[in-house]
């Protein structure tokens, strides 16, 4: 845990986390401001007001301006505090569309990390400098939790459903990675690394990989399961073509498309039938990410 300090602080490792620090310190400053003034006041009306002789109870005066002003300041205060968490709030959730996705698999009791171009990482995630990167995030087992505290940002994971997490690292480094939610008898274990390089060495990195893109594995699942018969254009097809269909409204979310895969019921949209089967046990989180992973390509500008 050492390494979360440096300098004598707290390490932050993008924009987002200091403006986290920013606001948390206002909020703390404001907060001691008010608690040593109003100790100060009390231990002085204690000390003047106190029972003894030649002591009178103090006559009680309305002071309406002193009233108002103890009713609206606080509140203006904290409607100010509200609104600046909002706004980081909503720039946090708010994923920017040019991030680069990157997913991963929680499992007791290590991080599985896949990157586009195939590239994988085991209790490692190397991200480039600058840029925006979106964490597609499922867990194959039990619920985990994705906290890197440079970043001041943490996400739950969950079973049979994508959760995202995006943060553009702006700070070269090596910052450590944590499971937030106890997952079993080794959660303490499940710890990692996030690395952060510049631009140019995560391209090299990322040429060194030793499988097939993460979209190439996606092609082969949508064949071997026989998702192109119904969807890859056939006339006699039974369900809407997903390349020409993305390709024109966009990609739904990773969360929409594996509701699709696991219950596609819920997701039927027109007067397609209702014939799609369920791949809820069929397809593992690795072959989920995959697939997921090739049908959000569809919608990509060529």
């Amino acid at each position: 845990m050492t390494a979360l300090f440096q300098d004598g602080g707290l390490r932050t490792a993008s924009r987002m986390a200091r403006e986290v620090d920013d606001l948390t310190l206002l909020g703390l400053g404001i907060t001691l401001l008010f608690g040593i003034g109003i100790l100060v006041a009390l231990v002085a009306f204690c000390i003047r007001y106190r029972r003894g002789a030649g002591r009178h109870d103090p006559t009680i005066t309305r002071g309406r301006r002193l009233e108002l002003l103890w009713l609206t300041g606080p509140l203006l205060i904290n409607l100010v505090l509200f609104w600046l968490g909002a706004g980081l709030f909503t720039r946090a959730a708010s994923v920017p569309a040019d991030a680069l996705p990157i997913y991963v698999i929680g499992r007791q009791w290590m991080w599985e990390i896949q990157h586009p171009s195939g590239r994988a990482e085991l209790n490692h995630l190397t991200v480039p400098r600058g840029r925006n990167v979106v964490l597609q995030m499922i867990s194959e087992d039990v619920i985990h939790s994705f906290y890197v505290p440079a970043l001041r940002t943490k996400r739950d994971l969950y079973p049979g459903r994508f959760t995202s997490l995006w943060f553009a690292a702006d700070r070269v480094g090596e910052y450590p990675l944590l499971c937030a939610e106890y997952c079993g008898t080794q959660h303490a274990g499940m710890i990692g690394t996030v690395r952060v390089v510049e631009p140019e060495e995560y391209e090299r990195w990322c040429a060194g990989a030793e499988r097939a893109p993460l979209a190439e594995r996606g092609a082969e699942l949508f064949e071997e399961h026989g998702c192109a018969a119904c969807h890859g254009g056939a006339d006699d097809a039974s369900g809407p073509h997903l390349r020409r269909r993305f390709a024109a409204t966009g990609s739904p979310s990773p969360q929409r498309l594996l509701r699709s895969i696991l219950d596609p019921a819920a997701e039927i949209r027109g007067s397609w039938p209702v014939g799609m089967p369920s791949y809820r046990g069929v397809l593992d989180e690795p072959e989920m990410v995959a697939l997921v992973h090739l049908l959000r390509t569809f919608g990509e500008a060529d």
